[in-house]
């Protein structure tokens, strides 16, 4: 019985560990209320329906945005922010 259990322990000990490292992730820091975000859905805020917002479109909807700010949300690099990305650094209220 004690083999049994030491080995469901080593089994499962592994599995937490992705777990945990997942929930360390913070959201990126913006220089922006990002409130306004809660209150506004993406796919208004995506102009041409790209399927992402690029830093004009974002813009519009926060005055303030730096291009820091944006370089911050866009994680990916890839030069616009994606729902995911826009999710990240929105309050929990969206």
């Amino acid at each position: 019985m004690k083999k049994l259990l030491a080995a469901l322990a080593f089994a499962t000990a592994g599995t937490a560990l992705p777990a945990l490292a997942q929930t360390d992730v913070l959201p990126p820091e913006v220089s922006f209320d990002a409130s306004v975000l809660a209150t506004t859905d993406f796919l208004a805020i995506d102009a041409d329906a790209s399927g992402g917002v690029s830093y004009d479109e974002l813009l519009a909807i926060v005055p303030d945005l730096t291009a820091e700010d944006f370089t911050a949300i866009d994680v990916d690099l890839s030069g616009d922010i994606s729902e995911d990305e826009l999710k990240a650094v929105t309050p929990a209220t969206m």
